[in-house]
């Protein structure tokens, strides 16, 4: 069986719905500001309702996947290549003709059991993308999953909840693991640089992320970019990543007012 998926990307919807201000936080309030002076007078709301209702003229199924997606993703090809039921799959948001069926998050993965990334899908051109100064052959990896901080405006706090009582939520591969994916992606794909996809990258306290340089300067050798938080970073853990090879490292400040950032996005 096939299902068919409809995407409508990033509609400018209007005429806006009453807001106090405190919902213009960080980026909304310059959004706002560009829909009053732009927007607004750009994008007919008919034109919209049109394509809305052809795209539901197609009746297209619609599948979520809340939390860890391996298992699900698994279990949703297997069952549909089966042709059995896939709406009571842990994980899975299904829309159906008598609703949406909202099942629970499937439990937490041990991150050394999913295989390394296989990336033979992608067209060769997949790689290279541009950085900095140039263009490079690049690929993503993630050595943990889970950010343990409860942001209130992130996916985390709701997943945090639906999950409490399993495993520890904040996951990471073991240092061999990523080693050994890492070799395998570099020599397989010729990779230029590596992009860590970790949410909260330095949650590696000192002595793991001085133990992961060490192998890394041995086994990869490759420049990196990180993702991070600014209250992770010290002295010696930039000094740490800087022997690495890390070229970049991207900080979410979200706001520029401590009391906004520390009493309503919970940063």
């Amino acid at each position: 069986d096939v299902f068919t998926l409809a995407h409508l990307s990033d509609p400018h919807l209007g005429p806006l719905a009453r807001f106090s201000l405190r919902e213009l936080i960080g980026k909304r309030a310059t959004g706002y500001v560009n829909w009053r002076r732009k927007r607004r007078h750009a994008h007919d709301m008919e034109i919209l309702g049109l394509i809305v209702a052809d795209i539901l003229a197609q009746k297209p199924d619609h599948i979520a996947c809340t939390g860890d997606g391996e298992g699900p993703f698994m279990s949703l090809l297997e069952r549909l290549e089966a042709g059995k039921d896939p709406t009571k799959i842990p994980g899975l948001y299904v829309k159906t003709a008598q609703g949406i069926i909202k099942n629970d998050p499937p439990p937490l993965s041990d991150l050394d059991e999913n295989p390394c990334p296989d990336m033979d899908i992608f067209d060769d051109s997949y790689f290279y993308q541009p950085y900095l100064t140039g263009e490079y052959r690049i690929a993503s990896y993630e050595t943990q999953r889970g950010c343990p901080y409860r942001c209130t405006y992130c996916i985390n706090e709701f997943l945090q909840k639906k999950t409490r009582g399993q495993r520890r939520y904040n996951r990471r591969r073991s240092l061999s693991k990523v080693i050994s994916d890492l070799k395998f992606l570099k020599q397989k794909y010729d990779l230029d640089i590596i992009r860590f996809v970790d949410e909260t990258f330095l949650l590696f306290p000192e002595e793991k992320i001085r133990e992961f340089s060490d192998a890394y300067r041995k086994e990869i050798g490759l420049p990196f970019f990180i993702t991070t938080r600014p209250d992770g970073l010290t002295v010696e853990k930039t000094r740490i990543l800087m022997d690495m090879g890390c070229t970049a490292a991207s900080i979410g400040i979200e706001h520029g007012n401590h009391e906004l950032r520390e009493k309503v996005l919970g940063r």
